[in-house]
């Protein structure tokens, strides 16, 4: 019967959305490589055209047939992979490129098998402070480190990063799909407004003011979303009102009656200041005033003019909350006026110098008095005190005299916002006055007027008030050499009171208790912040001052640290002295305190030390520090690097050095790759150096592999040691047809568990059975195995064991079974290191008689023994020190790299190396010309052929060991390394600059020396375990030199010389 050729094939293409189907158009994939391996042994490969496509034609029907599509640079495999439908369109690599086996009719054409490909995609952008709060980062905006940001995606996806100092964060090698980010604040920031989740344009916020939420947003393959940003700004620093930028007001129509021809003016800080405008406003109409008309303004006074009224004046206050109140005012008949629509542009102060600390954190007691002019024929009043309403809870109620006063006190205050004030009597109705709580601590209280029998007013209304004890109200502090004054109120925002204190004129006084001594810390203090914007030497300098008849003094702490010693008034008459911290004003003869304090907030408290002391003004005069600094130095200063050879003792000398002005502490070494290097210093004074020296060993190691047969089934793929051969027991057997059948023929795995060997019934031919191992990076092998003979056997038979290194091409005789007669056993061993290649083979041999009865060889326990020896790596290593001065820690840090050059020659090396020295001519067998770097270049690049040999250094090449058994090789002209990544493929053989042991470069540059019998080498590359070839076996000058398969041929001959 006839069949049809069938094929196969379809498309590679871009999986923009990541879901494993087809769906996008014109994202075809050129120049994927797609490989058909069948099942009778046919390989073929095809390349997508400019369209992503491929076709495999011709194809025999019944084969299976298995499609690999590799993996270009830059994708990876979509999911998910469904290799068994045969659906156009949806993807069917797995994670390794595997699309499935498929085996095709008669004629039939499967153009379904498809390869999707994704690149990774990224998002991120950056994290900033929002100096401006206006929702997006303009020029001069910092970063904000240590903001996390999360991420969630596809498939359970998830991750975090933390900003550093730049506040830039990124995810990348993300596959496509959805993924929500998330913003987490550091401490002490809020999130900006105004915010777009949603929005990709750079530099603008889109975490969401309530939870950080920067939104959700799709990738596709190869998208790079750097725009998702989250803007934050310092909780701490408080929203002021410096400057007014602009103001607009607004005339509402209520302010004309019958005369539209009015002129507004509006003047500055009094009704006769400065016109600041000056015009004719429709009603309804509006205008605005300027900078830097504003400048300075405090009070605007508004005034309306016209022909049948009066003058009508209303005055606005700039309040601190960036607002304005305007009181409207009646006028005669003829006018009513209205100011409405009031704006103004603020800013915020980035300073934080406007915001205030002293805030209203609770009332501690509140006392009213009534003034004479409150009764007026009626003794007899009783007076109610309401919380929040004319009807609240009753906080006070009883009879006061005409200018008594009474107290009301906590805990009934609490949550307090409003009271009313109410006078009841005989003779005249109830009467209310309602009083409000500011934020200043103060109370506005409004007095009425009642019928003819009552005024009433409250006077004398006074409140204790605390300082936010945590700092969060202040965003302030004190700053170097700035002097702050009781009398201005600079101390007031700056202490923290505590205990029986008070404040008396804005400084800290406690109450005389008849100068009762504290001779320990107590818990009567005022703390001050000082903030650093670097580090500097603080002197702290104050005024003191006490009541007469008392010794007066503060114990002094720096961050819970005693500042050494106290302040003290020396006069005692309450005069102000001027004092240093610890200076005790002098009477010590001690000079005052330079504390070294780092960049960042210190807490400064002063303890009463006697009672009735005060602390008049402060200043923290700073200088310049000396910056704790330190060195490390080993070996040389900075890199250095040395040459040894394996099993060498390695020496170091390692110098620390305080380079810094300021002694340091807690000095100490690390060197994680030579321990012996690791030195607890301890303490290091400025200019100080410490020299010690410490040393490691450079050991090599070795490993052994066995591969080993003990017949102990009779199938010919036993594998009984550590290793696995490369394959099977290989017959040539033609009693059986060459069946590979291990139970029939002249060669086969017998009933005691032995090979077989005999050629009984004479074929004519030699019967034999292979093995092969791949040894390859071995560096010395055995072959043992266990032998005996049958009964029959004559002095006229003879079987051979022969050793082959290039797969049973050639083979060389290790021994001769022969001579004897009879049942005969015993066991061998041979050295086969000569014979170690990827392709090391073993075969027995009938090579005469072994036909009659009873004739037949025998093995058993056959063994191959590799040792691998490797040597000592270098390694380039670290030595660090840490150390901590002033309150800051310092550390430092030095390389040196050791290198390994062992000058034991390759094993086997046999005679052709001669004596190694470092430099040899490498020659090929079937030209006689030499390995030769062309024109004698430098250049990285620079192209290797052959040349007749002239003993040039551009010809003489080092090896150098690597611990994986093979050899760099070095030009000795350049020094630099042959290295095969274009010949690979195809291209020349050139020199590169030769990697380090740890750069991925290096496995381009690394070649096996396999052995030949005649004692010259196959150079094979590691990475391609492809052989340096002569390409066409050309004996012309300049002949391209490339990598080629493993074969016997003289143009992969070399012999070094």
């Amino acid at each position: 019967g006839l069949v049809q050729a069938a094929s196969l094939g379809d498309t590679v293409w871009e999986d923009s959305n990541g879901n494993g189907l087809q769906d996008e158009v014109g994202t075809g994939v050129p120049g994927v490589t797609i490989t058909l391996t069948g099942s009778d042994g046919s390989v073929d490969s095809k390349v997508t055209d400019g369209n992503g496509n491929y076709l495999f034609p011709n194809l025999v029907p019944g084969v299976e047939y298995t499609a690999v599509c590799e993996l270009p640079a830059g994708y990876s495999y979509t999911t998910p992979a469904v290799q068994t439908a045969q659906t156009e369109g949806d993807n069917n690599a797995d994670n390794t490129g595997n699309m499935g086996s498929y085996t095709l009719a008669s004629g039939e054409s499967d153009l379904s098998v498809d390869c999707g490909l994704v690149r990774s995609a990224q998002i991120g952008n950056e994290v900033f402070e929002d100096l401006n709060r206006n929702g997006v980062r303009d020029a001069g905006e910092p970063g904000v480190e240590g903001a996390i940001i999360t991420i969630s995606g596809p498939d359970g996806y998830s991750d975090s990063a933390t900003t550093g100092v730049d506040g830039l964060y990124l995810f990348d090698n993300l596959e496509p799909g959805d993924y929500t980010l998330s913003c987490e604040k550091p401490a002490g920031y809020s999130y900006t407004t105004p915010f777009d989740q949603g929005s990709t344009i750079d530099k603008d916020s889109n975490a969401n003011p309530d939870d950080g939420g920067m939104g959700t947003h799709t990738l596709a393959s190869g998208d790079s979303n750097l725009t998702i940003d989250c803007g934050l700004y310092r909780a701490d620093v408080c929203e002021v009102c410096i400057g007014v930028k602009q103001m607009t007001l607004k005339i509402s129509t209520a302010a004309y009656n019958r005369d539209q021809n009015e002129t507004v003016r509006v003047h500055a800080n009094s009704a006769t200041g400065p016109v600041l405008f000056s015009g004719k406003v429709p009603t309804g109409g509006s205008f605005s005033i300027d900078p830097p008309l504003l400048e300075g303004v405090a009070e605007i006074y508004i005034t309306v003019q016209g022909y049948y009224h009066p003058q009508e004046t209303v005055k606005a206050h700039f309040l601190t909350d960036c607002d304005l109140a305007v009181g409207a005012t009646d006028g005669n008949s003829y006018i009513t006026f209205k100011v409405t629509g009031l704006t103004q542009d603020f800013e915020v102060d980035p300073t934080g110098a406007a915001c205030a600390c002293q805030y209203c954190a609770g009332v501690e007691s509140l006392t009213l008095k009534i003034s004479a002019a409150a009764y007026n024929r009626d003794q007899n009043e009783t007076v109610r005190v309401r919380a929040n309403s004319a009807t609240g809870p009753v906080l006070f109620s009883g009879k006061v005299a005409t200018g008594g006063s009474f107290n009301i006190d906590p805990p009934l205050l609490e949550g307090v916002a409003e009271i009313y004030i109410t006078v009841q009597g005989y003779y005249h109705p109830q009467e209310t006055v309602k009083a409000h709580f500011l934020t200043d601590c103060d109370l506005a209280v409004g007095a009425t007027d009642g019928n003819s029998y009552i005024t009433f007013k409250v006077t004398g209304l006074t409140q204790d008030f605390e300082v936010d004890p945590t700092g969060a109200a202040c965003a302030g502090g004190m700053i170097c050499d700035q002097k702050f004054e009781a009398e201005n109120g600079n101390l007031s925002g700056l202490f923290q009171i505590y205990n029986n204190a008070e404040f008396s004129g804005g400084a800290y006084v406690d109450v005389p208790n008849s100068g009762l001594y504290v001779d320990t810390l107590g818990n009567s203090y005022a703390e001050y912040k000082l903030v650093l914007a670097e580090a500097r030497l603080v002197k702290i300098q104050t005024g003191v001052k006490g009541p007469s008849g008392s010794d007066n003094s503060f114990w002094v702490t720096i961050d819970g640290q005693p500042a050494g010693g106290y302040l003290y008034d020396t006069p005692d008459d309450g005069v102000l002295q001027s004092d240093y911290v610890s200076d005790r004003n002098g009477l010590d003869g001690g000079d005052p305190v330079k504390v070294s304090l780092a960049a960042g907030e210190h807490v400064i408290r002063f303890y009463l030390r006697e009672d009735g002391t005060k602390l008049d003004w402060l200043k923290a005069e700073c200088d310049a520090v000396s910056v704790p600094s330190i060195d490390i130095r080993k070996q040389a200063e900075g890199p250095d690097s040395r040459t040894f050879s394996s099993g060498d003792t390695v020496p170091f000398q390692i110098v620390v050095t305080n380079t810094g002005g300021v002694d340091l502490t807690d000095v100490m070494v690390s060197d994680p790759l030579v321990p012996a290097c690791n030195n607890t210093i301890g303490s290091l004074a400025a200019g100080q150096s410490v020299t010690y020296s410490c040393e490691t060993s450079l050991a090599g190691s070795s490993s052994t592999d066995t591969y080993r047969d003990e017949f102990n089934q009779q199938d010919y793929d036993n594998n009984d040691g550590s290793a696995n051969f490369s394959g099977n027991w290989v017959e040539h057997d033609k009693a059986d047809g060459y069946s590979q059948n291990p139970l029939s023929g002249n060669v086969l795995v017998g009933s005691n568990y032995k090979l077989w060997l005999d050629d009984s019934p004479d074929t004519g031919t030699d019967p034999s059975a292979k093995r092969t191992a791949d040894l390859s990076g071995a560096t010395s092998a055995t072959l043992a195995f266990d032998w005996e003979t049958h009964s029959g056997v004559d002095t006229s038979d003879k079987v051979v064991v022969e050793i082959s290194s290039d797969g049973g091409s050639s083979y060389t005789e290790l021994e001769a079974f022969t001579g004897f007669s009879g049942a005969m056993s015993g066991s061998r061993s041979f050295d086969i290191s000569a014979y170690i290649s990827s392709e090391t083979t073993v075969r027995f041999r009938v090579a005469l008689n072994y036909g009659g009865l009873n004739e037949t060889f025998k093995v058993d326990n056959l063994t191959i023994t590799a040792v691998t020896n490797t040597v000592a790596e270098g390694f380039n290593n670290e030595a660090c020190v840490i150390g901590s001065g002033s309150g800051l820690s310092v550390s430092d840090c030095d390389t040196s790299e050791v290198v390994v050059d062992d000058s034991t020659p390759p094993s086997g090396c046999g005679s052709s190396c001669g004596g190694y020295d470092g430099h040899k001519e490498i020659r090929v067998s079937h030209s006689g010309k030499c390995l030769d770097v062309s024109g004698v270049s430098y250049a990285d690049g620079a192209k290797v052929h052959q040349w007749s040999c002239h003993g040039g250094d551009n010809q003489k090449w080092s090896l150098i060991p690597h611990a994986s058994g093979a050899y760099q090789l070095k030009a000795k002209h350049s020094g630099k390394c042959l290295d095969g990544s274009l010949a690979k493929t195809g291209g020349d053989s050139m020199q590169w600059s030769c990697a380090s042991a740890t750069d991925s470069r290096i496995s381009e540059q690394l070649f096996y020396l396999e052995s030949n019998s005649d004692g010259s080498y196959r150079i094979k590359h590691k990475d391609s375990s492809k052989c340096l070839d002569v390409e066409g076996s050309s004996t012309y000058d300049g002949a391209k030199i490339l990598l080629w398969s493993s074969h016997t041929g003289g143009n992969q001959r070399w012999s070094m010389n």
